[in-house]
């Protein structure tokens, strides 16, 4: 299980990132067949962003997922894809990354997810 060996603390640090780049390969094949699979893709991506040693190569991971997520599955995760990230808008290591995904969600995306986005 991809999630187990990512949060495992017997894992060294190479091993969870062989994990992640084997993760962002499959997503990039899955396509849009990786709407199935959101919740336990999201779960995994969230719990890697704890790890400091890992968030560079999770980035890579995230641009993957949310690019290849059809609209009717962005949409309703849009909360949890926020908070997942918003805390890392200012870290040093991948703040940069996480800005450039919150604004393709927001901006670049705004016409397909406006239906998702709640106005007062």
């Amino acid at each position: 299980d991809l999630h187990l060996t990512l949060v495992s603390k017997y894992n060294d640090t190479n091993k969870k990132l062989f994990t992640l780049k084997c993760l962002a390969r499959l997503v990039e094949m899955s396509g849009m067949r990786i709407n199935a699979f959101v919740p336990k893709v999201l779960t995994t991506l969230k719990s890697t962003m704890s790890d400091s040693a890992l968030r560079s190569a999770s980035m890579v991971v995230w641009r993957f997922f949310i690019a290849n997520l059809a609209t009717e599955h962005l949409g309703p995760n849009l909360s949890q894809l926020f908070v997942s990230l918003l805390p890392y808008v200012q870290d040093s290591e991948c703040g940069n990354e996480v800005v450039k995904l919150l604004y393709e969600m927001i901006v670049k995306k705004k016409n397909e997810l406006k239906g998702y986005f709640k106005v007062n």
